[in-house]
């Protein structure tokens, strides 16, 4: 009994930290939606949702830059090898400017392409391209700082990239507010203050590396840092992570699109929605993130009854979140909904969809915590195949469910009440298939090959 609750501190003294800090994120989403959505127009909200999914669809692939950094500092961190972890902070801060620079250079042909993909028009398409055009130029600054918070939570500690989120987020919200209305730029706003909120974010993380440091950066010789030898695991593990990410680009920019698709009303009514994706997410990620740093520090330490109480642990933190999120979002849609916006036919459609959002945290929380789990022990291979599984789930449901709907809807008998479903509602029931195939594949996986061995 002593030696779980010493587990579950351990748990703890990372998550608990982790979302503070990923609490603030949303904020920055719910931020630009909130005040947006006060602008006065349904346009608005819309050229945010796609927007703003274009800047994180670009992040997201380039998400192996912190989830990559975090594995394998936890594993150097587990046999306590100090020249390894700071050979893997040089080369990730590296690789992170390098994305960020290319980011910057190919903006025209990226806004171009995803456009396309997500394919909105008239004036949401010009306010979506003004977002990214603005927001793109955060790319540098955002990856680096980004590999710098995988950096900490390797080494164990989340507590550094708290301060590093939160501080960058309050300064992106305040800026946020001042610039829309009290400098008067109008939707120019929201994006500027992302901007300038992401270079601070850096600055800050930089600083708090140094203090960790003694002063300077862990920056391994350049000799080192590119020397081939070493490169080859780096480069393995993120390039399975990449793959995997574009797995997730392919669904998360097929939603927006499909969204779009179906009016300018469902665009912003999943927008709204999409926020309790985002609230959820951010909170869960707090243990998963927990799951890499302590499975890759009980991996490289050679731990296996270790390995084991951790897992089990945080499987039982993963169920109780997912319960308690699930009855918040049931009994509170309706309040949190008209926080975020003043259109009120936006809200009274996305009741329609409440079912959807309460049902999402169990759908969506293996999916979570199993990444983390094989992002801590560096088992790459089965993500890619898994997230490959589960994108194919995604376009073969919409494929197969909407030529079914007759007249714009379809009906189904459920405990003898009759039920309506639209193409919203095929769109979020594929999104959530997609989520639960990625987590159960992964824990077949887990218990069958035993990766973590």
């Amino acid at each position: 009994m002593m030696q779980q609750r010493g587990i579950n501190r351990r748990i703890l003294a990372i998550a608990v930290p982790a979302i503070v800090s990923n609490i603030t994120v949303p904020l920055l989403s719910l931020c630009d939606t909130a005040v947006t959505g006060h602008l006065g127009s349904e346009i608005y909200l819309g050229a945010i949702a796609v927007g703003g999914s274009m800047i994180q669809v670009i992040f997201w692939v380039f998400g192996f830059l912190r989830m990559g950094t975090t594995g394998l500092t936890a594993q150097s961190y587990g046999r306590r090898d100090a020249s390894g972890c700071s050979l893997l902070f040089s080369r990730a801060l590296l690789l992170a400017v390098f994305i960020g620079l290319l980011a910057i250079a190919l903006q025209s042909p990226l806004l171009s392409l995803l456009l396309s993909l997500t394919g909105p028009a008239g004036e949401i398409r010009d306010f979506a391209a003004l977002y990214f055009r603005v927001c793109i130029w955060s790319a540098p600054a955002l990856l680096g700082s980004m590999t710098v918070c995988g950096w900490f939570l390797g080494m164990q500690d989340s507590k550094r990239p708290m301060i590093i989120t939160i501080s960058a987020n309050l300064i992106n919200v305040i800026l946020s507010v001042a610039l829309v209305y009290g400098c008067r730029m109008g939707f120019a706003g929201a994006p500027a203050g992302t901007l300038i909120a992401n270079w601070c974010s850096l600055a800050i993380a930089l600083l708090l590396v140094r203090r960790r440091n003694g002063g300077r950066l862990p920056l391994a010789p350049w000799s080192a840092t590119v020397a081939l030898d070493g490169l080859g695991r780096f480069f393995r593990v993120n390039s399975d992570i990449f793959l995997r990410s574009l797995c997730i680009m392919a669904v998360t920019l097929s939603f927006t699109a499909f969204g779009t698709r179906l009016g300018a009303r469902t665009l912003a009514v999943n927008a709204l929605m999409l926020q309790f994706f985002f609230l959820y997410s951010h909170f869960m990620d707090g243990f998963a993130f927990a799951a890499e740093a302590l499975t890759g520090d009980a991996k490289g330490g050679g731990d296996a009854a270790g390995m084991r109480r951790i897992t089990r642990a945080l499987m039982l933190w993963t169920v109780a979140l997912a319960a308690g999120f699930s009855l918040l979002y049931f009994a509170g849609f309706r309040p949190f909904a008209d926080l975020l916006t003043s259109q009120k036919d936006v809200v009274a459609d996305a009741l329609h969809y409440r079912g959807w959002v309460t049902a999402l945290p169990w759908l969506a929380c293996m999916a979570f915590l199993f990444d983390g789990f094989f992002i801590g022990v560096t088992a790459t291979r089965a993500m890619v195949l898994s997230a490959f599984v589960a994108t194919a789930a995604f376009f073969l449901s919409e494929l197969l469910l909407t030529p079914m709907l007759a007249g714009g809807e379809m009906t189904a008998g459920l405990f003898g009440r009759t039920l309506r479903f639209d193409g919203n509602d095929i769109l979020w029931f594929s999104f959530l298939l997609y989520l639960f195939f990625r987590g159960v594949l992964l824990s077949v996986w887990w218990k069958v090959g035993k990766p973590y061995r």
